[in-house]
């Protein structure tokens, strides 16, 4: 994944070129029924309100970069209500906490999104996003890279 001829080009806009794996291979498989995990993550933590200059989103003199980003390649079709990886869109630029109870997905469940996605597409992050994963509903076993 690391030299995919059609992903170094985003790597290198995102990351700058010299980026590396920061973190072990792994795939996550979730049969129906399987519990997701609290959203985490951000430039902001969810929780405490600290910065983490770690997942820090910068955009400067036209230049988009992110100190680490998530790359989950879609082994499976995740349809539409089918849980598995979900976003908070926008909380890249957050500046300030979750509200209480959002990490759990209990409040403010609307601004969490689940993206629909096919076998084979790759879905890349900036872990200065929040993000988690909803549970899986599917009776096909989620499985991403």
């Amino acid at each position: 994944i690391l030299a995919h001829p059609r992903l170094v080009p985003l790597f290198h806009g995102l990351l700058g070129k010299g980026y590396r794996l920061d973190h072990i291979p792994f795939v996550l498989m979730n049969n129906k029924g399987g519990e997701g995990f609290q959203l985490h993550g951000g430039t902001v933590d969810c929780v405490s309100g600290n910065y983490n200059h770690n997942l820090a989103y910068t955009c400067h003199n036209g230049s988009i970069r992110s100190s680490l980003l998530g790359c989950n390649v879609m082994l499976v079709d995740h349809n539409p209500g089918d849980g598995g990886f979900c976003v908070v869109p926008g909380s890249h630029k957050s500046n300030f906490k979750m509200p209480e109870g959002m990490v759990d997905g209990i409040n403010f469940s609307e601004f969490i999104q689940q993206p629909a996605t096919k076998a084979g597409d790759v879905v890349l992050f900036s872990e200065g996003t929040v993000h988690g994963a909803m549970g899986w509903t599917s009776d096909i076993q989620r499985r991403c890279a």
